[in-house]
């Protein structure tokens, strides 16, 4: 008889020296791991500490890089400095007179006044903001004597350019007072102060008002003063032969309200008489034609001499007696 035999395994015992020999070799393995770690650690930060000598380059670059933005601060600020002062302008004005000037004071005069006129206006100190226009204008409203002024601003020197032109005044005022003016040839009165004594005289101005006028006031209108100015151009330049010797404006009547102005002549005894309001190159257009066949020598087509006026105020039409 087979005896049976059991199928089932014996528990087999517990290896206890084995698990605490597990237990402990990781243990063992843990504790290994962590200090490779550590020492790896130690490894790494011994290896890329910077030393003493990196640390010093380091303070002189960042040194260097601070003094560079500084300097380029500094050279900035002076470079902007020099800009700024170079688009500046001066108060001490250049002022030239044109050639053909009338001497009404010295020159020193108007650079007083120049200077004075840029130092005014802070605008006027920069060569960006200054007005030519506006300076132009403030010249010729303190000194009416100036007909032309012409400025330029330099581009490297910071003293304005100032060439003005004065004519010699145009006539001589007939006023009750004991102030003696004059009218400038842009129509504006003048202080006598300014005129030397010993100059001839201009024609005198008879002003049918009882208005009296003051330095600086708008006497004539600009149609006016052409009239006038183109009569002594055609007097002075010869353009009419045989006129007496002395043929020259002496007198000057004007009537404020109607404009009207009756010019006398040396050596005759009749006078012109136009129109402010007319055209000023037809008038004195008119006035040449008639004289040239007055005074012209052959006797066919000469005209009399008029004992009264020769009046030029209608267009193309000449009234004579």
């Amino acid at each position: 008889m087979v005896k049976k035999t059991s199928l089932r395994r014996r528990a087999q015992p517990k290896n206890t020296n084995v698990y605490q020999r597990s237990k402990f070799d990781g243990r063992s393995l843990n504790l290994n791991t962590k200090t490779r770690s550590a020492r790896s650690a130690t490894h790494y930060s011994r290896q890329y500490k910077p030393d003493q000598h990196s640390k010093s380059e380091l303070n002189k670059s960042t040194q260097k890089l601070s003094f560079s933005k500084v300097f380029s601060g500094f050279l900035a600020f002076t470079i902007a400095i020099l800009l700024l002062y170079a688009s500046s302008l001066s108060t001490d004005v250049i002022v030239l007179r044109h050639s053909e000037s009338y001497n009404f004071q010295d020159v020193q005069k108007y650079q007083q006044q120049a200077g004075q006129v840029v130092k005014s206006n802070l605008l006027n100190r920069s060569k960006l903001l200054f007005s030519i226009r506006r300076f132009n204008q403030e010249m010729r409203n303190n000194y009416p004597e100036i007909t032309k002024i012409q400025t330029t601003v330099p581009l490297v020197s910071r003293r304005l350019i100032v060439t003005i032109q004065t004519p010699p005044p145009l006539l001589r005022i007939k006023q009750n007072s004991n102030q003696q003016l004059y009218v400038s040839s842009n129509g504006l009165v003048i202080d006598g102060k300014k005129i030397d004594s010993s100059d001839e005289l201009p024609p005198e101005l008879d002003i049918q008002s009882d208005q009296l006028f003051k330095p600086k006031d708008k006497i004539l209108n600009d149609n006016e003063v052409r009239i006038l100015t183109l009569i002594n151009q055609q007097i002075n330049s010869k353009n009419i032969a045989n006129l007496p010797p002395d043929f020259q404006i002496s007198t000057v009547k004007l009537d404020l309200l109607s404009s009207r102005l009756e010019v006398r002549f040396k050596g005759v005894k009749y006078r012109a008489i136009f129109s402010g309001y007319g055209e000023a190159i037809n008038q004195v257009g008119a006035l040449k034609s008639i004289l040239q066949k007055i005074y012209q020598s052959s006797p066919e087509g000469r005209v009399a001499e008029p004992k009264e006026y020769i009046d030029l105020r209608v267009y193309e039409k000449i009234f004579v007696k």
